[in-house]
């Protein structure tokens, strides 16, 4: 959708439209592991009418578990609207723990 915004966990700062946030991603590719899963938890929805909300926390799963992308947990929120019977992504929020003495990115495996 065009007017879908995502402030995600890498630049640019936010992505304005659908097909701009899958460029973006398909640029990543080359810098992912070759084989991964995805480990989701903690998910929380919240539906009121054509409008909902959801919450939850994931992160890149790899063997060997050495690649630096699978050693933290990404939190992420996502509103979702229903438009003509289907729900689609109208705004998504990334972020990755950091602690603020240092401004480094907080590596971790147990949220």
């Amino acid at each position: 959708m065009a007017d879908t915004v995502v402030f995600d966990v890498k630049p640019p700062f936010q992505t304005k439209g659908a097909e701009v946030w899958r460029q973006t991603w398909a640029a990543c590719g080359p810098y992912l592991p070759a084989s991964f899963s995805v480990e989701r938890r903690d998910l929380a929805v919240s539906v009121s009418g054509d409008m909902s909300m959801a919450h939850w926390i994931w992160r890149i799963v790899v063997v060997p578990h050495d690649e630096r992308s699978a050693k933290t947990w990404i939190r992420t929120t996502a509103c979702y609207r229903r438009i003509q019977g289907v729900w689609r992504i109208v705004h998504e929020h990334c972020s990755i723990p950091f602690d603020p003495m240092t401004s480094q990115v907080v590596f971790t495996l147990d949220p």
